[in-house]
């Protein structure tokens, strides 16, 4: 899907359960991965709010709070639809979406800095792993060289071998450092 093609959704995405007035219906967020210009968050569409996986948490959060305090206060049927309405409208609002869209900003970069990490410290043992490796043929090679010497024979010059690769016990940072590497 290209940035500038619309949303597309299957054709019954937003339909509601039948058994459900248009007063009784609820504030369904659609949670979706689905990216094209302009959406940096969170939309509405055809009455539906769209929402970045980032931003289901504080969305979700949001409503099922409001969910509760509507039960608590015992509000009847109609008044809930005129609340739910205007919760709506307060979710679209700058006041409300400005700071998701920050949250959407801030969790892709947070995602982004701890892959950007993971590659470090994997850059760092596998260059910690290749000098403890080449002490350990270094210390090797001038004992062999030592008891060569003490049988009156002469030195070998040291020659270094080829490094194995760092073992990494997990699969997900095998593809890691598959990745560090190209």
């Amino acid at each position: 899907m290209s940035a500038r093609e619309p949303l597309a959704f299957p054709v019954n995405t937003f339909d509601r359960p039948p058994r459900q007035s248009k007063s009784e219906r609820l504030i369904s967020p659609f949670v979706t991965t689905g990216k094209r210009k302009g959406f940096s968050g969170l939309a509405e569409v055809h009455g539906v709010l769209v929402v970045a996986p980032l931003a289901a948490i504080p969305l979700a959060t949001l409503l099922r709070d409001h969910l509760v305090e509507i039960v608590k206060a015992n509000v009847v049927r109609d008044k809930r639809a005129q609340i739910g309405q205007k919760l709506l409208k307060h979710v679209m609002s700058p006041q409300f979406r400005n700071p998701i869209e920050e949250v959407v900003r801030l969790s892709s970069e947070l995602q982004e800095m701890i892959t950007d990490e993971a590659k470090a410290h994997y850059r760092i043992w596998e260059r910690r792993w290749n000098s403890y490796q080449r002490i350990r043929w270094d210390s090797s090679q001038i004992a062999a060289n030592v008891q060569t010497v003490l049988e009156g024979k002469e030195a070998r010059s040291i020659t270094h071998p080829k490094h194995q690769p760092l073992e990494l016990p997990a699969p997900s940072l095998r593809k890691l450092s598959a990745k560090v590497r190209s």
